[in-house]
């Protein structure tokens, strides 16, 4: 655990939280929908790890990479409820990632997709770097946090055609729609585009044909609030296969 590992994460838990307090505030006081908010948070918490990381770089390993994931869940500690009811900052950061449809299991939803998905990448990351290619990992990473970060708003905009999947555990129905998860479809086929050196030509191919669909259908079909680890497995399962084209 160097001092750079140390800075980052603490930087990192900074920046979260403070983007949390100011979209909270966004719904609280100004009524914007907690359905855009949350993306948002969606969108740090998928990109500023990698975009702070170019500017406090530590030794990544497998060590740090397990202790980050492990410390980052330790950003959910704010939102339980003894703290929150206590410490107005931290009531007000939960108003932007708790969607009135998800009472009273906004919490439990939101820290076990978390979790969720990082039991997924983790043996992902380890499988790859054994390989020396655990860039692919930006493949999956890139799709969930572009692509389900958009398709709820896409879909909240400009949805007309519905459709509805459940929660993990319990049977009231929640709407998707497939704008929305055409947003999945189409991220994926851009960022294989732009992340083509790492794939030869027949490879790439293969990917453009599989992955999209694959992506889209994990999506579709996964649980309602529990998208990323789906996206993760299904991804990762088929650049596994790809890759040994």
């Amino acid at each position: 655990m160097t001092y750079s590992f140390i800075v980052f994460q603490i930087l990192k838990f900074a920046i979260l939280f403070g983007i949390a307090v100011i979209t909270g505030v966004l719904v609280r006081d100004h009524g914007l929908k907690v359905n855009y908010t949350r993306k948002i948070n969606h969108f740090a918490i998928s990109f500023l790890p990698e975009l702070l990381y170019k500017a406090i770089h530590y030794e990544m390993n497998n060590m740090t990479v397990v202790a980050g994931a492990i410390i980052s869940l330790g950003y959910f500690i704010f939102f339980i409820p003894p703290l929150r009811r206590r410490v107005k900052a931290f009531e007000t950061a939960f108003y932007a990632i708790d969607r009135p449809e998800d009472r009273p299991h906004t919490l439990f939803w939101f820290v076990s997709q978390f979790a969720a998905g990082i039991i997924v990448i983790i043996p992902f990351y380890l499988y790859f770097s054994h390989f020396y290619t655990y860039q692919l990992l930006y493949v999956s990473l890139l799709i969930n946090g572009l692509g389900d970060g958009l398709a709820e708003p896409v879909g909240i905009r400009f949805g007309r055609h519905f459709y509805n999947v459940r929660p993990l555990f319990g049977t009231k129905k929640y709407v998707r729609t497939l704008e929305g998860s055409a947003c999945v479809f189409l991220s994926a086929i851009i960022l294989l585009i732009c992340l083509r050196d790492l794939f030869s030509p027949i490879q790439l191919i293969a990917s453009l044909i599989i992955l999209p669909i694959a992506a889209a259908l994990a999506e579709a079909f996964s649980p309602h609030t529990w998208d990323a680890p789906f996206i993760l497995l299904v991804c990762n399962l088929v650049l596994m296969g790809v890759k040994a084209i």
